[in-house]
């Protein structure tokens, strides 16, 4: 936990720690926890390098779906907010592809990990697209999809109610 938070920061060295602590533990767990880690640095280059992995097809150089999983869930963080964003034209891009190659599980899991959850209208807008496009999509996926973009929405209609609040009157201060 202490090396997801401190790769989660982009501790100093981290990538050297998180190699040294993988190599102390080669296990399942050891590997899953490094990928969870190392996915999860605030570095735009690092975070492109794993849209590239997630998305590869399935083959002799690709990552089992279980270790795929470790980096969805590490790869959005709070906090890294302007990174994710990169990854919106991705994300809508890729969904379709990723849908029609990959296991139903994995692909409800991708939409739902991957989803740039921004507060951001520019994503309800792409949700709204991609569900009207006509894309076949597994109803996990579609469903992830709704689920998100009401959350979006609600999240941007909850900001535009903050900015528009009046200030406290001087009165109600003292």
């Amino acid at each position: 936990e202490l090396i997801q938070a401190l790769a989660r920061a982009g501790a100093p060295a981290i990538r050297e720690r998180i190699a040294a602590e993988l190599e102390k533990d080669p296990t399942d767990m050891g590997r899953k926890a490094a990928i969870k880690a190392e996915a999860s640095l605030p570095s735009p280059a690092i975070k492109a390098d794993w849209r590239v992995r997630i998305e590869a097809a399935p083959g002799r150089d690709s990552l089992a779906d279980a270790d795929l999983r470790e980096a969805m869930d590490g790869y959005h963080q709070i906090g890294q907010e302007e990174i994710s964003k990169l990854s919106i034209d991705w994300y809508f891009a890729t969904l379709p592809g990723f849908a029609a190659s990959r296991d139903e599980d994995l692909v409800d899991d991708f939409s739902r990990a991957m989803f740039p959850a921004l507060c951001d209208e520019q994503v309800v807008r792409r949700v709204d697209e991609l569900l009207g496009s006509g894309t076949k999509l597994p109803a996990a996926a579609a469903r992830n999809l709704r689920v998100a973009r009401q959350e979006e929405e609600r999240c941007v209609r909850a900001r535009r109610a903050g900015s528009s609040a009046s200030p406290i009157p001087d009165e109600v201060r003292r």
